[in-house]
């Protein structure tokens, strides 16, 4: 078969053509077939081995489909939908087939047998789950042994068979084929498409994440001691078991292949439709070692019911076609953004949206089952919240509300109305955090741009609304994982808006007073704002016999300074209440008196097999220095609170597993875990956490956080009053133990 073609223009039928309801008024069975629309999408997007070049014209003739399907009037002007969309990826296997055409089964379960007709042997095997009745085991040697001249194999099935059930019926007909051959034959492999996590490039991307095609062991058959060569005729219908041999079989010239029904023999995925026909959709290639296709083909196909008598009389000796060569098809490359920025993509390009993302992160997320909301029940959510977005504005926000249910520190959101006009980028050169709940400025980055702000003020309101109404609105536009991690990005983001304008704030300092300020606002983001927690010396020792080091701002280079200074100190405090520069890496073997084990992960792998279905865990390390004198044996702490997250928190972990090093301050933001993102319509981004971390002992770390030993939050007072609460707290354990 030729698979390299390109995907066709989705034609849909002009009888369509009619005027669309408002989506909010289409019945139930609009909503179910726009739910369907979005699982054919996923598993040809995920699954077909054919498309591997990303964001395809796939795409644009599944929102094609969408657009069809909000005017259509029947179940089965839907099918006829579906079956144009399948049309287009030109692939014989995955198409609608319509009841008449499907060859439901025309054999009933029951344990295998066999008999002789002459010079033909005839073995039934309908029901792969009785493979293990005795009637069963005595067919399957006897067809093993007889001596019969040709062999038939009926092995339509009754029902689909589960992957048990394949693998027992295969093992089982594994002696009779080996029966009839003279020389060694090597079936086919299956090649899936295998995600190591959600692999999309994007500028907040973490990596490393891929996809791959994937070629699993081939099958190989030899023949029996006394094996007697002979003709093999198999019949099969929809529901059968193939073994993963019979290509290569058929292809050698030693096995004819009559088929009941019109439906193309491949690795599917069967998916019905409202009026009963069936969506079928490859999922993996069989592949020769030589490169050519070892899919079954139908030499002959007959109606229901005739397979077994057109296989007595079907001549053997005609050869066998050759087989196509098995590759990826070429994908081309569409755009399904709308180049301006915050424009609102049509109705049914928003539904495609929805059901994008739905979707990636039903496969692609370790932290489904952290969800507050079953994720099955969100996604009809999604889809209404979506589809009844009438401008730009409403459709930005919709995207903000499909991050937030995720709960997620990671899920930011980038791209169109989002950025241009609910969440700009610019903001003034000062720092604000919420502090006991208030609105606080723990931080000036640039005094000539600040003129009029103290570090103590307190924000009350901004741009002329009162900030407690400002701080609700953004709770409504930002995902975080914890309510405290919340907390963290609203401070961040409370004076947010456009680069070059001016924010104009009420503060109020300790006298009680109040004060308008205009600051000017200039392009920030989260990356920047980072590193920037606090301006004393990175490594110094804040108290005699304590040494300390702001992981914040230290670099690889710095790591070694740090031992050297403090490698007699009592103790060792680690500042990472904000966001690290890999350091620890470094830093940990040098406390570590022993190999263990800091965290275990956990990947989503959808198309992998494992014993773990769909998922690769591996655990991370700590091993000691080699060089026992560069151990530095004292104490350790390490700061933290809302502002430490992802990296910061796998920082505390590495430390707590290296030498049980104390936590100091307060729990962390819980959003551990390499990040990915998904591209939505209208030119927006979505991030997630894409890999599961968690505690050595596999307990929760995402959604909850690091949590502090000792416990202590900053006070208004205390940073009005220009002192470190958290950082005096450690020093003051430091000295507690020395009593």
């Amino acid at each position: 078969m030729t698979i390299a073609r390109p995907l066709r223009r989705i034609v849909l039928a002009t009888c369509l053509a009619v005027a669309p309801a408002s989506l909010a008024a289409q019945d139930a069975a609009h909503w179910q077939r726009i739910t369907i629309l979005g699982e054919l999408w996923a598993e040809v997007t995920f699954a077909h081995p054919w498309l591997t070049g990303g964001t395809t014209a796939w795409d644009a003739a599944t929102v094609a489909a969408l657009d069809a399907t909000l005017r259509a009037p029947s179940d089965s002007a839907f099918s006829a939908i579906v079956g144009t969309l399948l049309a287009t990826l030109d692939d014989p296997a995955t198409t609608r087939l319509v009841p008449a055409a499907i060859g439901d089964a025309t054999v009933t379960s029951a344990p295998a047998r066999f008999a002789r007709e002459g010079r033909i042997g005839v073995l039934q095997a309908s029901d792969p789950l009785a493979t293990f009745d005795p009637a069963s085991q005595a067919a399957f040697t006897q067809a093993s042994r007889d001596s019969a001249d040709r062999l038939v194999l009926d092995l339509r099935g009754a029902a689909p068979a589960e992957s048990y059930g394949t693998a027992i019926l295969n093992g089982a007909l594994e002696p009779v084929l080996r029966s009839v051959l003279d020389t060694t034959v090597t079936g086919a492999a299956e090649r899936r498409r295998v995600a190591y996590g959600f692999d999309n490039v994007g500028a907040f991307s973490s990596g490393q994440y891929r996809m791959a095609l994937e070629t699993g062991a081939a099958p190989r058959l030899t023949p029996l001691p006394r094996a007697q060569p002979r003709e093999l005729v198999v019949v099969l219908n929809r529901f059968s078991v193939v073994p993963p041999a019979l290509g290569a079989l058929q292809q050698a010239g030693r096995a004819r292949v009559v088929v009941e029904g019109s439906a193309p023999f491949a690795v599917v995925q069967e998916h019905p439709l409202p009026d009963g026909s069936v969506a079928r959709i490859r999922v993996a290639d069989l592949v020769l070692p030589d490169g050519r296709s070892g899919e079954v083909v139908a030499d002959t196909v007959t109606a229901a019911g005739r397979g077994v008598a057109v296989a007595r009389a079907l001549a053997w000796a005609r050869p066998a076609p050759a087989a196509a060569a098995v590759g990826p098809a070429t994908a081309t490359r569409v755009a399904l953004t709308n180049p301006r920025t915050g424009a609102l993509p049509d109705q049914a390009t928003r539904l495609f949206a929805a059901l994008k993302f739905w979707h990636v992160i039903d496969r692609y997320s370790p932290y489904l089952d952290l969800l507050e909301t079953p994720w099955a029940v969100t996604r009809d959510t999604l889809l209404r919240r979506f589809a009844a977005a009438d401008d730009s504005l409403a459709y930005a926000r919709a995207v903000a509300d499909a991050a937030i249910r995720l709960h997620d520190g990671h899920a930011y959101v980038a791209g169109g109305a989002y950025t241009s006009t609910l969440l700009p980028s610019g903001m003034p050169a000062i720092q604000v955090r919420l502090i006991e709940g208030r609105p606080i400025v723990t931080r000036i980055f640039a005094p000539e741009a600040a003129v009029g702000v103290q570090v103590g003020d307190e924000v009350l309101r901004v741009d002329g609304q009162p900030v407690a109404g400002r701080i609700a609105d953004l709770r409504a536009l930002i995902s975080a994982s914890t309510p405290w991690g919340l907390d963290d990005k609203v401070g961040l983001s409370l004076l947010a808006g456009p680069v070059g304008d001016s924010v104009r704030i009420v503060l109020q300092g300790a006298s009680g007073a109040s004060r308008p300020v205009v600051l000017p606002r200039r392009h920030e983001d989260y990356t920047t704002l980072y590193h920037r927690e606090r301006d004393s010396e990175v490594i110094r020792e804040v108290a005699p016999g304590i040494g300390y080091a702001d992981l914040d701002r230290l670099e690889f280079a710095q790591v070694d300074s740090v031992f050297r200074r403090f490698a007699n100190a009592e103790a060792i405090v680690f500042d990472m209440r904000g966001y690290p520069n890999g350091t620890v890496w470094q830093i940990a073997p040098r406390l570590a008196g022993r190999v263990a084990v800091v965290a275990r992960f956990l990947t989503p792998a959808p198309g992998l097999p494992s014993p773990e279905p769909g998922s690769l865990a591996f655990v991370q390390q700590v091993t000691p220095e080699t060089d026992v004198a560069r151990r530095y044996r004292g104490r350790t702490m390490m700061l933290m609170d809302e502002r430490s997250q992802s990296q910061a928190e796998h920082t505390g972990l590495w430390l707590r597993a290296a030498n049980g090093t104390l936590f100091v301050g307060g729990p962390t933001s819980g959003a551990n875990g390499e990040i990915t993102s998904v591209s939505l319509p209208g030119g927006y981004t979505i991030g997630f956490t894409g890999q599961g971390v968690t505690w050595p002992d596999g307990s929760q770390l995402q959604r909850r956080g690091l949590q502090p030993d000792i416990a202590v939050a900053p006070t208004v007072a205390g940073i009005r009053a220009g002192r470190d609460e958290v950082l005096e707290a450690a020093i003051a354990a430091v000295r507690a133990r020395r009593r």
